[in-house]
């Protein structure tokens, strides 16, 4: 089925259309989900109410811009929304690591999965910001306005959560080169 033959279905509530959109997008929505949302239960109803939105909203869908990305952006506002009533976005006090470069071997040793528990390792805030800015692609205002947090703050816990990435993944090399 063509992508803008699952549009048309969803937006005439067509159940065939909804379930072939759930097949297509699912496991990259819930990715997204993931991000955002470490406890996987809560993942997966982040994921349940980015559909229902996406079902109930897809009738204002046009054709500009990515059906994919437009999608993404819902499933990250839910996750954000559910962040706020569920837990309370907490300024966290982690250390400044001291800035090192990362040797070129480091990143040869590194999966994607790997990659995807740092970042869900990386305390709340940090871990939202990095994500919001790196992954998403929004900028620091942006963050601000979504997370009701200054524009420094959203600086600074973007600082923090690269600074403790590049630590954690050198820590990994060191125990890799070690295990050889």
């Amino acid at each position: 089925m063509h992508l803008n033959d699952i549009i048309k279905g969803c937006q005439k509530y067509d159940k065939k259309a909804q379930f072939e959109l759930v097949k297509r997008y699912s496991e990259r929505l819930r990715s997204t989900c993931n991000l955002y949302v470490i406890d996987k239960t809560s993942a997966k109803d982040v994921l349940q109410e980015s559909f229902m939105i996406i079902f109930s909203k897809i009738e204002s869908y046009s054709d500009k811009g990515s059906f994919e990305g437009w999608m993404r952006m819902i499933t990250v506002r839910c996750a954000l929304a559910w962040i706020k009533k569920h837990k309370r976005f907490t300024k966290t006090d982690e250390a400044i690591c001291k800035p090192f470069v990362l040797a070129p071997k480091v990143y040869d040793s590194l999966h994607t999965k790997d990659i995807i528990d740092f970042i869900q390792n990386l305390p709340e805030a940090q871990r939202l910001v990095f994500s919001l800015f790196v992954i998403e692609g929004y900028s620091h205002t942006e963050i601000s306005k979504q997370l009701g947090i200054k524009e420094a703050t959203s600086r600074s816990h973007l600082l923090r959560a690269r600074k403790l990435l590049q630590k954690r993944i050198l820590l990994t090399d060191i125990k890799i080169d070690r295990a050889v």
